[in-house]
């Protein structure tokens, strides 16, 4: 029997409004039907026509608009396939209408060039840009700051920016694993900034970096110290009992109930013991920053001393103690300002009484005086304070520290 040019296998099912039809009987997905093929005359459809937009199964379907004609049941149909020089004609020409708008064009005007890649300036319109190696390398994932770092064996032949590993290689800071960003201006000009690999853990991860300018590679320099290098010059203190040594270089905290202090005593070739302070907790009861430099040591523990401050250096003796200070206008009794002292007290003409806020120990202290006329002194000292005199034509200011 000769072969039928439309397929009429089994019967189908329309629906009125609905682009989906069923069949039955039928074997579609097997003999191949897809988007273009047509369904015509069906019985009871006047001639009507459906195109196919898909095929689902080997008995449904949907149609690429929903069905004008009647509903049908279960009736005899043919389901005709479009010849594929129909489809090839129809892409070609939707192919034709997309690269239409310009943009093939634009590619086919840029010259070829080696390292270039074509980019977009506009609509239909494109310029060429730089496309070396190592951006192809980047894209690629082949290291530029990409998946993996590169391998490098000496330090000093990375000429190309990016990331680099090395395990002992040339020109290395240490020994063993490194890491680096390789920054490069040019060959001349070249920085280096990364970090090693060690088995103490993170914390201990020292950083460095290595310049080289007009052709001359400098020195590594540590960024900076390890976690254990810095906890070695730390002090910790729990409450008010302080724990651990302290040594040149060392750092001294101080705390009372979560209130702290941190400050750096150290060893100065000019000054001697300094202690420097570098923050406090305003609500603390510990330090309290004074104008300029002044501040008051209000610590129990230390028996409630304030500490000598260098004007102009961030810093104070250890080992001169300043226990009290004022400044007294004798002409109206006024204490302008003091640390330490309680009351100053007239005893006669260029004779005064300074008592302290809390006692000395003992006598064994000194008192360093000046007054606008610059006559006087202290005398007389005992552990609840000490007698100053000046010249009986009657200063207006009195000024006096207390060491010991």
């Amino acid at each position: 029997m000769p072969a039928l040019s439309d397929y009429t296998a089994g019967l189908i099912t329309l629906t009125n409004g609905s682009a989906a039809f069923t069949g039955a009987g039928a074997g579609w997905q097997l003999a191949g039907f897809k988007e273009g093929d047509t369904i015509l005359d069906i019985a009871g459809a006047s001639g009507r026509v459906g195109v196919i937009s898909s095929i689902t199964s080997n008995t449904a379907g949907t149609l690429t608009k929903p069905w004008e004609g009647p509903t049908l049941a279960g009736v005899a149909y043919r389901m005709r396939y479009q010849p594929d020089g129909a489809r090839v004609s129809a892409q070609a020409r939707n192919l034709v209408e997309t690269l239409g708008n310009g943009n093939l064009q634009a590619e086919a005007e840029l010259p070829s060039a080696a390292d270039k890649i074509s980019y977009y300036t506009g609509a239909g319109q494109k310029a060429l840009a730089e496309f070396p190696p190592s951006a192809r390398e980047l894209l690629q994932g082949l290291g530029r700051l990409g998946i993996v770092a590169k391998g490098t064996t000496d330090w000093h032949a990375v000429t190309e920016n990016g990331w680099y590993i090395g395990d002992n290689a040339a020109n290395a800071p240490a020994p063993g694993w490194f890491t680096a960003l390789v920054t490069v201006n040019s060959p001349d000009f070249i920085v280096i900034e990364g970090s090693d690999f060690v088995t103490a853990g993170p914390g201990d991860t020292k950083s460095y970096r290595k310049h080289k300018r007009d052709k001359i590679w400098g020195e590594w320099d540590r960024v900076y110290k390890t976690a254990t290098e810095l906890d070695a010059r730390y002090v910790n203190q729990a409450g008010d009992t302080m724990s651990g040594g302290l040594g040149l270089g060392g750092s001294l905290i101080l705390g009372a109930g979560g209130s702290y202090v941190s400050g750096a005593i150290y060893a100065d070739a000019t000054w001697g013991m300094i202690f420097r302070a570098l923050y406090q907790n305003p609500t603390g009861a510990h330090f309290s920053w004074r104008t300029g430099f002044d501040i008051e040591l209000l610590n129990a523990a230390l028996d409630g001393q304030f500490w000598s401050v260098i004007p102009g250096f961030n810093g104070l003796f250890l080992d001169i103690p300043c226990r009290a200070w004022g400044n007294y206008n004798p002409s109206n009794g006024l204490l302008r300002a003091s640390r330490g002292i309680s009351s100053i007290v007239y005893q006669a003409v260029g004779r005064y009484r300074v008592n302290f806020s809390t006692p000395m120990p003992d006598a064994n202290y000194s008192v360093t005086t000046t007054n606008d006329l610059q006559k006087g002194g202290a005398y007389s000292y005992d552990t609840g304070g000490f007698y100053l005199w000046t010249d009986d034509n009657g200063p207006t200011t009195l000024s006096f520290a207390v060491h010991r």
